[in-house]
């Protein structure tokens, strides 16, 4: 895998004029804590904190309808950052959802089935829940 060196500060932000600019091997001298060739050249110490290493990340091919593809493209919107955060959204949500029945089939060990008149209940509950969140949108 190539990875992209750039040099930082402590903060995390680039350091003008440093960007080493070389694709390197994770077995490569600068890799493995030697000082590089730009940094041999300019009488610079070697800073291994001020280092950060960027990895590519993998591609994926998405297909839009038409209308939301126009739609994205003339509101300028970054359409890879919109996916990543929809994708771990939907992750996010999912693993909650597991969580929620692993916790759920806990309670009924512990508890047992609800009654009748308890599902009544809680079948009323969430009724009125969803009424008032038709009446009022947030």
């Amino acid at each position: 895998m190539l990875e992209r060196t750039l040099a930082v500060d402590p903060a995390g932000l680039p350091v003008s004029g440093l960007d080493f600019g070389a694709l390197v091997s994770r077995h490569s001298p600068l890799a493995s804590g030697e000082r590089s060739s730009y940094e041999r050249a300019a009488g610079t110490r070697k800073a291994e904190s001020f280092v950060c290493i960027v990895r590519r990340m993998p591609r994926v091919q998405v297909y839009l309808p038409d209308k939301l593809y126009a739609a994205l493209k003339e509101r300028g919107l970054p359409a890879s950052e919109l996916l990543q955060e929809a994708v771990e959204a939907e992750l996010r949500r999912q693993q909650l959802n597991e969580e929620a029945d692993r916790y759920l089939a806990e309670l009924m060990v512990e508890v047992g089935d609800p009654s009748p008149r308890e599902r009544a209940r809680a079948t009323a509950i969430a009724r009125r829940i969803r009424e008032h969140a038709v009446a009022h949108p947030a």
